[in-house]
């Protein structure tokens, strides 16, 4: 080795293995443009450059891949590193509903190499493991050991339990996973006003349901595809409180009447 040159070594990081859904259609679609392609990639070139600015104020080592319909985001292993991944998976997640885009993953901790484009280790194979093998629907899932640190650092310092409390969801057929909905959940329980619901935050919120409610429609002649859809579609009426003038609406299934 000469001298100066770096020793590559894993380093014990989290990292989370993001699948895109329905990624290959929409490059079956790509040679003819469309909004979902145009959102794909301005969401993805946008996170990068989104962490530079919040790095310092977040994070503590931040690092983001993509290639084909996955992303690979890593970070140190304290608690502040967890809660900015959890952060930048709510982010990703909501920067893609608006098109009609879900996210399905996990999240593991361990052993990772991590440098520009390069990424592997144990980590990443068991991160990509819960993804494809028990996921199965539109959320991101915690190991057993992601959990515990989560556990611990609520323990340590009522801060973090805080945080993450309203970072976490508890599945009903047992995985914790990321609440990607976090940012929505008291959109409904603000003074209407007009200035409120004409924000930026509102607006988005109500495209995101909008998209949602046409997943629901169009996918409700092909089972496998429906039952992903409507997962997330439960998640989201049991997020957003219901109220008379409330600006975010449930989604309907096709066998209800609409709101």
């Amino acid at each position: 080795m000469n001298a100066g040159e770096a020793i590559m070594s894993y380093a014990e990081r989290y990292v989370a293995f993001v699948d895109i859904l329905g990624f290959k259609e929409i490059i079956r679609q790509s040679e003819h443009g469309g909004r979902m392609f145009e959102a794909l990639v301005k969401s993805l070139t946008s996170m990068g450059d989104r962490n530079k600015d919040l790095e310092s104020v977040l994070g503590e080592d931040f690092k983001v891949q993509n290639f084909s319909d996955a992303v690979v985001l890593s970070e140190k292993v304290t608690a502040r590193g967890l809660s900015h991944l959890l952060y930048e998976i709510q982010e990703l997640a909501l920067s893609l509903l608006p098109s009609g885009l879900l996210i399905r993953g996990g999240i593991s901790k361990g052993s990772l190499y991590h440098e520009g484009s390069v990424v592997f280790g144990p980590a990443f194979l068991e991160a990509y493991r819960l993804e494809s093998s028990v996921a199965s629907v539109p959320r991101i899932v915690l190991t057993r050991e992601v959990y515990s640190d989560v556990v611990q650092y609520s323990n340590d310092d009522d801060r973090w339990k805080l945080d993450f409390d309203s970072d976490l969801r508890y599945s009903e057929d047992g995985p914790v996973h990321v609440h990607v909905l976090k940012r929505f959940q008291s959109l409904n329980l603000h003074e209407p006003t007009i200035e409120f619901l004409n924000s930026d935050e509102v607006i988005h919120a109500q495209f995101c349901q909008s998209a949602l409610q046409s997943l629901i429609d169009q996918s409700m002649h092909e089972p496998r595809h429906f039952d992903k859809v409507k997962w997330f579609a439960i998640y989201w009426n049991g997020t957003v409180p219901r109220g008379a003038n409330a600006p975010l609406k449930t989604v309907a299934f096709p066998y209800m009447s609409r709101p």
